[in-house]
């Protein structure tokens, strides 16, 4: 991959693991709002008790979806078209 003489290697990490970090992200959100035991006694034991309170977890929830949908727009823009989200490729 060719890359300009400005970009730092360390963005391309954060351009290509964007939205993997926002669905991973999400999903603990998501199941520390529904109360999933194992990880809220995880959370417990580390001392992160804390974050299961839901003035924490609804803004870390939408926070978290919107870095998976900046993942997603950037997924688009490098795959040149809206296919990559999960349509059927279309051959030149």
């Amino acid at each position: 991959m060719i890359r300009s003489a400005t970009e730092h290697p360390f963005s391309e990490f954060w351009k290509r693991n964007l939205d993997k970090i926002g669905i991973g992200g999400s999903v603990f959100a998501a199941l520390c709002c529904l109360g999933f035991p194992a990880l809220l006694s995880i959370l417990s034991a580390i001392g992160l008790g804390f974050i299961v309170n839901d003035v924490i977890l609804i803004p870390l929830l939408l926070l978290f979806l919107a870095v998976t949908l900046l993942g997603l727009y950037l997924g688009t823009r490098h795959h040149c078209g809206p296919s990559s989200l999960g349509g059927s490729a279309r051959s030149r």
